[in-house]
C-alpha cells in the first residue's frame, strides 16, 4: 500500500500499523483525515469520518466490509458499517446505512437514516430515524423525523414530508404524504396535512390544469357539457313569523347552497293563534338564496291549525319574499288559518334552484 498521509494531530508512522487488516486492493489510497477516520481511494472517492476508535493493540481499525466501492461520503460513527458493493453513497449521522450492498445513488442524513438499505437506488432521506427500515426500496424522498420508519421497507416512489408521517405499509407505492403525523393508507394517492388541518388556501391565484381551484371545479359529466361548481355556503338567518298569533314569534332559518342548489330549513313554530290569517316574515330570503323564475315557487308542507295537523303550502317569490298558508286542497294551497288553537307549522326543508 502507498501514498499514505497524516493529517490528523499527532501524527503517527504508519509502519506501526497492520494494513493487512483493511481489505483493500494495493492500488487503494488511504489517508487519514482526522483522528480514526479515514479518506479512501482507488480512483473514486469515499470519505469514512468518526468511525470508532478501534480496539486497544490493534493498531488499526479493522474494517473488513469494504469492496468495490466508488463515490462514498459518510460522516458519523458506524456509518455504513458493512458496504461492499453499493455506490454513490452519501451519509452524515450516527448509524447511518450500516447494511448498504449493491444499492446507488442514496443519500442519507441523521441518526440511523436508512439504516436498513441493501439494494435499494435513489433514496433521499433526512431526519433522525428517518427511512430506518428501507431495504430494497427505491426512489423515497423521506424528511423528518421518524418520517417514514415505522413500516416502509420494500416500496418505491414516495414522498414523505413531516414529523412521523408515512404511508402506513411495507410496500407502499406512489404514495404522498406531506405535514405532521400524516398517514396516507393508499397507493398513488396524495395526501396534504392531519385531521387538524381546516383549510387549504393560497396566497395568490393557484391554477390546477389551467383551472383555479379556489374558483371553482368542473366534475364530470355523462350525455352532458361539465359546468363549474363554483359556490358553496351555510349560513342562518335570524327572522321573525308573523300574522296569526297575538305576538311576532322569533325564529331561525337555516341556508346551504352548492353550486346552484339550495335548500332552506325551518324549525317548527306552534303557538295559539289569534287571528284568521296566513303566516308572513319579517326579512326577504337573501340575495344568495333567491329562487330562480318563476315569479312564484310554491312548496307543500306540515301545518297545524286550531290543534290538529294540516297540509299547508309555503310560497316563495323572486324577491325573497316568504308566506305559509293553510290547504284547503290541493287545488286551494293558499288559504288562512283559522284563528284559533295551537297553529303553526312543524320543521321542514325545501330544496330548489338559485336564481342565476
Amino acid at each position: 500500500m502507498s501514498n499514505i498521509h497524516a493529517l490528523s494531530p499527532n501524527p503517527k508512522a504508519y509502519a506501526n500499523y497492520n494494513l493487512n487488516k483493511v481489505q483493500v486492493e494495493t492500488s487503494l489510497q488511504l489517508l487519514e483525515v482526522a483522528p480514526n477516520s479515514y479518506l479512501q481511494t482507488d480512483g473514486s472517492r469515499f470519505v469514512v469520518a468518526g468511525i470508532p476508535a478501534p480496539p486497544a493493540g490493534s493498531g488499526f481499525m479493522e474494517y473488513t466490509g469494504i469492496s468495490g466501492i466508488s463515490d462514498k461520503v459518510t460522516v458519523g460513527p458506524y456509518s455504513l458499517e458493512d458496504e461492499p458493493n453499493g455506490n454513490s453513497f452519501v451519509g452524515a449521522g450516527s448509524g447511518v446505512n450500516v447494511t448498504l450492498n449493491v444499492g446507488q445513488n442514496n443519500t442519507g442524513q441523521g441518526i440511523n437514516t436508512l439504516h436498513d438499505l441493501t439494494t435499494g437506488i435513489g433514496n433521499t432521506v433526512m431526519g433522525s430515524g428517518a427511512g430506518e427500515l428501507i431495504t430494497t426500496g427505491s426512489n423515497n424522498t423521506i424528511q423528518g423525523y421518524l418520517t417514514g420508519a415505522l413500516a416502509l421497507t420494500t416500496g418505491s416512489n414516495n414522498t414523505y414530508i413531516g414529523s412521523n408521517s408515512g404511508g402506513g405499509i411495507a410496500n407502499a407505492q406512489n404514495r404522498t404524504a406531506i405535514g405532521y403525523l400524516v398517514t396516507n393508507m393508499n397507493d398513488n394517492t396524495v395526501i396534504l396535512g392531519n385531521t387538524a388541518n381546516t383549510d387549504i388556501s393560497s396566497l395568490g391565484t393557484s391554477t390546477l390544469g389551467g383551472v383555479n381551484p379556489f374558483a371553482s371545479i368542473t366534475l364530470k359529466s355523462t350525455g352532458g357539457t361539465p359546468s363549474p361548481l363554483n359556490f358553496y355556503e351555510e349560513t342562518q338567518q335570524s327572522n321573525t313569523a308573523t300574522g296569526i298569533w297575538a305576538g311576532s314569534q322569533a325564529t331561525t332559518i337555516s341556508y346551504t347552497r352548492i353550486g346552484r342548489l339550495v335548500t332552506i330549513s325551518f324549525p317548527d313554530v306552534l303557538v295559539t293563534a289569534t287571528t284568521a290569517s296566513q303566516i308572513t316574515f319579517s326579512a326577504n330570503i337573501p340575495s344568495q338564496y333567491l329562487p330562480a323564475t318563476p315569479t312564484h315557487m310554491c312548496f307543500p308542507i306540515s301545518v297545524a291549525d286550531n290543534g290538529s295537523d294540516a297540509l299547508g303550502s309555503i310560497v316563495l317569490t323572486d324577491t325573497g319574499v316568504i308566506t305559509i298558508y293553510k290547504a284547503v286542497s290541493i287545488a286551494n294551497l293558499t288559504s288562512t288559518f283559522t284563528g284559533s288553537g295551537v297553529s303553526g307549522y312543524h320543521d321542514f326543508s325545501i330544496s330548489f334552484t338559485y336564481n342565476i
